[in-house]
């Protein structure tokens, strides 16, 4: 229930949110409303950053630094089965 309820509310209240608040109430000039639009038209979530970082960036890169271990190219291969297999469940992708 509370998944539908928040599902809902990010196609109706947010969209309300941002065009009537932010874009007119509380934006000072149409250059402002420009720039909003801008900022979200450009956003975008880094996945690797975010939901990956335990399978590329704690886990892998710190026993490389960790074990003064060089070889870059064997960690990334021995991990890339697991992370494109993650890639697949990410909605959109």
């Amino acid at each position: 229930m509370l998944e539908v309820l928040s599902n809902k509310s990010s196609k109706t209240i947010i969209p309300a949110y941002y065009d009537v608040a932010l874009k007119t109430k509380y934006a000072r000039d149409d250059e402002s409303s420009e720039m909003l639009d801008l900022i979200m038209r450009m956003l975008f979530v880094d996945t690797g950053d975010t939901t990956l970082c335990d399978k590329i960036r704690d886990s892998p890169v710190a026993n490389i630094f960790e074990r003064n271990n060089r070889d870059l190219v064997s960690k990334i291969e021995s991990t890339e089965k697991i992370i494109q297999k993650f890639i697949k469940k990410i909605p959109g992708v």
